[in-house]
């Protein structure tokens, strides 16, 4: 779906689609951080810093001018906020009855022959 957009849409959708993608990974590279701190620092300075804080010679660089970083690092960085305009009840209302649902189906079926449900482990013996 993106593809179209950046290689055959108008200058206008490439960027959007070019920003939109931008913005995905650095907030899933700074809810990341916690859990991989030198990995997304590593990322976040190569591909995000300020042009002078990046390593010399890194050729890599996704800035844009409408959403610049502010911060040197990763962390100290702003924590991601959502939007609260897009949130929808009735969205979220058919993703727990999915959940529930789901849930359900896993726990009425029989578990395999051979096979435990729940401990990840063959049973020896008659099954």
């Amino acid at each position: 779906m993106i593809k179209l957009r950046l290689y055959e849409g108008t200058p206008d959708e490439a960027n959007g689609a070019r920003w939109t993608l931008r913005h995905v990974f650095l907030t899933v590279l700074k809810l990341l951080a916690p859990i991989l701190p030198y990995v997304t620092e590593e990322i976040y300075r190569h591909l995000f810093a300020p042009p002078g804080r990046r390593p010399h010679g890194s050729p890599y660089t996704v800035a844009s001018a409408t959403v610049a970083p502010t911060s040197q690092s990763i962390h100290l960085s702003r924590w991601p906020t959502p939007d609260e305009s897009l949130e929808d009840d009735w969205i979220e209302s058919a993703g727990d009855t999915l959940v529930q649902a789901v849930t359900a189906c896993a726990a009425s079926r029989p578990s395999i022959a051979g096979v435990e449900r729940g401990t990840g482990a063959f049973a020896l013996g008659n099954a």
